[in-house]
C-alpha cells in the first residue's frame, strides 16, 4: 500500500488534522527479548520517511517566497508547489505563523482559514496572495481615477 493510498484512506475515516504527517515502511517492528514492543528502537518518523517533493520547483515570486516559508517553518529540505503544507506537518499553528508572515511581508491580511482551503503552495500563491495582490493594485487604481474624477479640469491636466 502506497502512502498516498493510506492517506486517501485515512481521509474517509479521520478528520485532516488526525492523519499523521509521516510514514515510515518496516519489515517488522523491534521486540524487546520478552517479545513486547522496543518503543525506543522504533526509528524517528520524522528522520525515517522519505519524501519525494510533489510536483514542479516554485517558478513565481510569491511560490519562491512561500516555499522558502514552508521549508523553514516545517523544517524540512524543499518544498514543491503541490506539497500539501499539513501532509508535510504543519498544524493550525504554523499556519497562523504562515497567515502572519504573509501579512508582514506582501501586505496582504488573510484568514487562516484560506490555509486549510488552499494547503500547496501553488494554491495558496494563485488563489489568495497574488489574487489579493492585484485585486488591492486595482483598489489602488480605482482610488486614484476617483480623485482624477473629483480634481477641477485645470488641475488635473498640471
Amino acid at each position: 500500500v502506497s502512502t498516498e493510498d493510506l492517506r486517501a484512506h485515512l481521509r474517509t475515516i479521520l478528520p485532516e488534522h488526525m492523519i499523521p504527517t509521516s510514514y515510515v515502511i518496516m519489515e517488522s517492528l523491534p521486540l524487546t527479548p520478552s517479545g513486547k514492543l522496543s518503543r525506543s528502537n522504533l526509528p524517528d518518523p520524522h528522520e525515517a520517511a522519505s519524501r519525494p517533493i510533489i510536483g514542479a520547483v516554485p517558478s513565481t515570486p510569491v511560490e519562491i517566497a512561500l516555499a522558502r516559508l514552508w521549508s523553514e517553518i516545517l523544517q524540512v529540505d524543499k518544498v514543491g508547489v503541490k506539497d500539501n503544507f499539513f501532509e508535510l506537518g504543519g498544524h493550525s499553528l504554523l499556519a497562523t505563523r504562515v497567515v502572519s508572515w504573509i501579512r508582514d511581508e506582501f501586505g496582504v491580511d488573510l484568514p487562516v482559514r484560506l490555509m486549510f482551503d488552499n494547503p500547496t503552495v501553488e494554491a495558496l500563491a494563485l488563489a489568495t496572495v497574488e489574487g489579493m495582490l492585484e485585486t488591492r493594485g486595482d483598489d489602488q487604481i480605482a482610488r486614484l481615477l476617483a480623485d482624477l474624477e473629483q480634481m477641477p479640469e485645470e488641475a488635473a491636466t498640471a
